[in-house]
């Protein structure tokens, strides 16, 4: 296990972010694109309460700006979004949320490098692209709201071994922490992960890869249980059209976990199940199933059951629907948790007008509902949103 000493700690996953992408971003001409979104809000249950408690009734500031630049071998793109959370009485506390994330590309004849690295500053009441980031299974975790960091580092390597296999590389780094953890059993935790896949292109349009990962979980200040997990599993990917493509694994995996002198483990199965349509003109749609063990502010890992959809179609050149949906059900992987063995799911219906290339407006309906193993009750809430976006303008920024 790690050493679990704060000192340095983001030294690494620093300079992996500078190497790779000051390439890109030294005497380079930028695009700009800002934006803002206000937003109002009106949530029978916000903190998922399964006893009393009262309306929230607020509006949402988000500034964005998003920096790219783009050439025929290598990318890069850098966006940062502030959003300030203000609400009407006393019950609920204003929040603020910082999101910053990079993304970087590069490419040879023979091999690719992608990094993508984010921070997020934000609350155990709240997340960030929630419908897509599978990682993200804390949201109202606690019925409390405690302010949160969360720093996350990925690069990738691919090298084509032929014209029709490939090897890849990938790591992870994720470090989260909370302002104040007093009487709600939540920890701050490193987690460090590592995945090498073999691909080999079977057909035109399928591709097999086998991959072996491994993951280390420290949580920190001796609050939690330490884990190492290892797994592998076999991907089958199909293209069944130029927008259609799917993607079906399985494996096995141990998960090895240790609290002081105490050795726990366990044995599971990987799923997962994807299918994706994109670059269409009127219909888009993510659905990904999922089984996985995933990091947990509660002070240890948990086997996750997952379902996140995305879609949305268009109705006419200015009005669209859209659909998300996220369920999981979390298990700890060592023994039966209060804290941490639930089921949760969230459905979001909206329908957004373009009213002219710069403005937009959304509205939608969210219902969630959240339930503990050992609970006799359930939580439910029902949220409205409005929101109105502003989309400046691309800014060509010279060098």
């Amino acid at each position: 296990m790690l050493n679990g000493q704060p000192h340095g700690k983001h030294i690494v996953p620093l300079v992996v972010v500078l190497v790779l992408g000051s390439q890109t971003a030294l005497g380079a001409q930028w695009s700009a694109v800002p934006g803002l979104q206000l937003r109002a809000v009106h949530d029978d249950n916000p903190y998922l309460a399964t006893g009393s408690h009262s309306t929230a009734i607020g509006n949402t500031v988000s500034p964005q700006l998003s920096l790219s630049r783009r050439e025929e071998n290598q990318s890069l793109s850098l966006t940062g979004r502030l959003i300030f959370n203000r609400y009407s009485g006393s019950e609920y506390r204003d929040t603020n949320v910082q999101i910053l994330t990079l993304s970087s590309h590069y490419k040879t004849e023979r091999d690719a490098w992608n990094l993508k690295a984010g921070y997020t500053g934000n609350t155990t009441m709240t997340t960030v692209n929630g419908a897509t980031d599978s990682t993200d299974i804390d949201v109202n975790l606690v019925p409390v709201e405690v302010k949160r960091k969360r720093f996350d580092v990925r690069p990738s390597w691919t090298h084509r071994l032929s014209k029709q296999s490939s090897l890849t590389l990938n790591y992870r780094f994720r470090e989260v922490s909370y302002e104040n953890t007093v009487n709600t059993g939540l920890v701050g935790y490193q987690q460090n992960g590592f995945e090498a896949a073999v691909g080999h292109r079977v057909t035109e349009k399928d591709r097999l890869s086998a991959i072996v990962q491994a993951s280390l979980y420290e949580a920190r200040n001796g609050g939690g249980v330490d884990s190492a997990d290892y797994g592998a599993r076999v991907n089958w990917h199909h293209q069944y059209s130029q927008t259609l493509s799917g993607d079906a694994a399985v494996g096995v995996r141990e998960t090895i976990s240790k609290l002081g002198q105490q050795e726990n483990k366990s044995n599971g199965l990987l799923v997962n199940a994807g299918l994706v349509k994109r670059y269409s003109e009127l219909t888009t749609y993510r659905v990904i199933l999922q089984r996985a063990i995933q990091p947990s502010g509660g002070g240890q890992v948990v086997q996750s059951d997952q379902l996140r959809a995305q879609w949305s179609r268009k109705l006419s050149p200015k009005m669209a629907v859209y659909f998300w949906a996220i369920g999981f059900r979390n298990e700890s992987v060592d023994q039966p948790s209060s804290t941490l063995d639930r089921t949760y799911y969230s459905l979001e219906p909206g329908l957004r007008w373009i009213l002219s290339r710069k403005w937009s407006l959304d509205a939608s309906y969210r219902y969630r509902s959240q339930k503990y193993k050992n609970a006799s009750q359930s939580a439910d809430g029902n949220a409205v949103f409005i929101a109105a976006s502003y989309a400046w303008p691309l800014i060509a920024v010279s060098r």
